[in-house]
């Protein structure tokens, strides 16, 4: 190669570099303008006392813009620095205290309803298991027993104890009547009592039976028994003859006399046989509920 042939290339080459070197600067340019919009932002007053009010509706603490990156500076094939587009100037931070920032915060922040709490539905137990009664049998009816009432015998329900007071005296027939004096004693007898119904007085026509009703006529209880009681007994007065006496065996007939009348109606016995009949008709309606009679009516016969 000859040199014109060299410095022909050589030119060419510095024709190319310069031509790349001016698309780097355009496009470097345009950038910076796309960026920062075209133009540099007015400086803010000399005569400002201090920094701006935020907006309400911004946070307290506004971000600083980051810084833009230097970039390089690119040179002319002559060698001459091309100059650096105008940059907006910061904006100056707010010294705002952490406090007042937080309840600023607060009170632009809506304050959001708490939630409701909801509670867990009840746990509803199962219902228990009731077994099925088991049918109870019927029994049948058993039926009442037949009473017979001539071996019953008698129903003794009362007993007490009474005082009676016996005079006896023999008088002397014949030649005996002429001796002067006589047989006396006067006893004074105690003795016990029994009151009773004679069931076996009852007949089939007094008793009526319907179903487990029955209605029975019984008799009057009376003095079934009377029991002397010598120990208890005394003799209150005595006379005797001294000749031909007959004075023996007469208490025997005083104790006698006393057996006969102690069975007798007076006052003390009337008392007695009514509470007699009392006794009786509970003793018989308990006799005859324990056979499985229901209703019983004892009637004493007049």
């Amino acid at each position: 190669m000859t040199k014109q042939q060299q410095s022909i290339t050589f030119g060419c080459g510095l024709v190319a570099l310069s031509a790349l070197l001016g698309l780097l600067i355009i496009g470097g340019a345009y950038l910076v303008t796309t960026r920062f919009g075209g133009g540099a932002a007015p400086a803010a007053p000399a005569t400002q006392a201090g920094p701006a009010p935020l907006p309400a509706t911004q946070p307290a603490f506004a971000p600083v813009p980051a810084a833009p990156q230097a970039t390089a500076q690119p040179f002319e094939a002559s060698g001459a620095p091309t100059p650096q587009p105008d940059l907006p100037p910061a904006a100056p931070t707010s010294a705002q205290p952490l406090p007042a920032a937080a309840e600023a915060v607060q009170q632009t922040a809506p304050q959001a309803p708490l939630p409701t709490y909801t509670p867990f539905a009840t746990f509803t137990p199962l219902p228990t298991y009731t077994p099925i009664p088991s049918p109870t049998p019927t029994p049948s009816p058993t039926p009442l027993p037949v009473i017979d009432w001539k071996q019953s015998g008698t129903l003794n329900v009362l007993d007490w104890i009474t005082t009676i007071v016996i005079e006896r005296e023999r008088k002397k027939e014949g030649v005996r009547s002429i001796i002067p004096g006589r047989d006396r004693v006067v006893l004074v007898v105690t003795g016990k009592l029994k009151g009773g119904v004679d069931l076996t007085r009852v007949q089939p026509q007094n008793v009526q039976i319907n179903g487990t009703s029955i209605r029975i006529v019984v008799p009057r209880p009376t003095i079934t028994t009377v029991e002397l009681l010598p120990g208890e007994s005394s003799v209150y007065d005595a006379d005797r003859t001294w000749v031909f006496s007959e004075y023996a065996g007469l208490e025997l007939e005083a104790m006698e006399e006393a057996r006969v009348k102690l069975a007798g109606p007076n006052p003390t016995n009337t008392r007695m046989l009514e509470t007699a009949e009392a006794v009786a008709r509970l003793q018989l309606t308990n006799f005859l509920r324990d056979l499985g009679f229901q209703k019983v009516e004892v009637v004493f016969a007049k």
